[in-house]
Parts: structure tokens; sequence; C-alpha cells
């Protein structure tokens, strides 16, 4: 694999596995804004993210290949980088609409030309790499997470503090009734439009 980092505007349509970049850099598509409503969100104001919550060019880094129902294999990136701008989902709306939210808000701040997919990372996602070396901000998974406190049951969309993995960022959503969620960032993940021409053996298979 190419290990020095690439534009995205020069990555090809199809490629050979030794081809694919270790690394990648995305033009941050700039201009956008997004607007999160308290119905969505559960908080009681609305939650403005715009290009400005993400760095000019964004840096990714492989998580691994993704194979498709029809046998097509595409690369799929983690961004190295979170939202400067943090979501807070609180109380039965967010409980409901956390995890298409945070994907909204990665989709909608990265998606452009070359990506087959753009999301919030997720639970599997994190077990593909090191996530407890990186000295990143808090950031949201878009995948569903639950724990036992003493007697309470905390769930709700999961989220990663410190390199460890909370259920929100230490409780989030309460069996007791209180349902409450701290602000968290957003971590973007793509899986390029590159189909990529592979052999099977020694192949590290992520989920879409």
């Amino acid at each position: 694999m190419i290990t020095e980092p690439v534009y995205l505007e020069n990555v090809h349509s199809v490629m050979r596995l030794e081809e694919v970049p270790q690394k990648i850099l995305v033009p941050n598509p700039g201009g956008r804004k997004l607007v999160i409503k308290p119905e969505e969100s559960g908080y009681d104001k609305e939650q403005v993210f715009t290009s400005d919550c993400l760095p000019h060019s964004i840096p990714y880094e492989l998580l691994g290949l993704v194979k498709f129902p029809d046998g097509s294999v595409y690369p799929k990136y983690r961004a190295n980088v979170v939202t400067s701008e943090e979501l807070d989902l609180n109380g039965e709306p967010g409980y409901q609409n956390g995890i298409d939210t945070i994907n909204k808000v990665a989709w909608w701040l990265t998606w452009q030309k070359k990506m087959l997919e753009a999301k919030s990372i997720k639970k599997s996602d994190i077990e593909c790499f090191d996530y407890k070396s990186e000295n990143l901000s808090s950031y949201w998974l878009a995948s569903p997470g639950s724990f036992n406190y003493g007697s309470d049951a905390y769930f709700g969309p999961g989220a990663v503090f410190y390199g460890r993995v909370f259920c929100g960022n230490g409780g989030t959503f309460n069996s007791n009734g209180y349902w409450y969620a701290f602000r968290v960032a957003v971590r973007p993940v793509m899986t390029l439009a590159s189909k990529v021409q592979i052999d099977p053996p020694n192949i590290t298979w992520v989920s879409l």
C-alpha cells in the first residue's frame, strides 16, 4: 500500500491492492451549514454545524476494506480529526434520533465526489485500530451502547471519552427516567468510490 498521503483528487476509480493509499487528504467542501433542530436532538436550542468545524484539508487514514454483497471491494477511512463544534443529545428525541443525527452531521460536512459513503465513526470501526493511543477530543460513536451502574442502566449512542468507550459521555439515557447527554464532537469516516482489485487472502475487512 502507498504510505505517503495522497490527495483525494488523485485517487483512481479502480486500483490494485498495492495502490491503495494508507492516508488521504480530503478537501473541506466549504460553504456548508447544517442546523440540528430541538425536535431532532432534544436540546432546547438549535445547534449549528458549518464547514468551519473541520480543517481546510481533512486527514483520513485507512481502516480496512469493505466487501459488498456483489463481491466488490472498496477502502474505508477514518478522519484523524473531530468537529470543533459538539453535538448535544437529550431526552427521548436524542435517544430516538441520536445515531441518525450523528451520521447526518458527518455526511453533511464531508460528502463529495469520489466518496461512496460518508458517515460517523462507529464501534466496529474503532476496533480496527488503536484508538486509545490517539490524542483527540471526545467523539460520538454512531452505534448503540449500554452499561449497568448499580441499579441503573445507561443506554444510547456510544462515545469515546479519554481513550475509553462509554455509552454517551459517561452516562447518556438512564432507566430511572433521567435522560441527558453531554456535548461530544463528531468524527467522520468515508468509503472511497474506488474499486479494489485483490486476491482474497490476508485482508482486513471492516463493516459499512
